[in-house]
């Protein structure tokens, strides 16, 4: 697990853990959602992997874009 760098100061998102083929996001409020190439599809996939690494626009993405749609809420 890495920790987000929140670049802009108010992203709600904690930390990301990377894999292969899919990403799970910890998110400020004690969630956590793993996300895949099925849910929210690979090309969504691959622009939540950037935005971690990146550290700034992922909560924004996912609720923009990606929403409700995850493949698995762990907690």
């Amino acid at each position: 697990m890495e920790v987000y760098k929140n670049l802009s100061g108010d992203s709600g998102i904690r930390a990301f853990k990377l894999n292969p083929s899919s990403c799970v996001i910890y998110f400020e409020d004690g969630s956590a959602f793993v996300y895949d190439e099925i849910c929210p599809e690979t090309k969504n996939l691959a622009a939540m992997k950037i935005l971690a690494s990146k550290g700034r626009g992922l909560n924004t993405f996912i609720s923009r874009f990606v929403k409700e749609n995850y493949s698995l809420r762990l907690r």
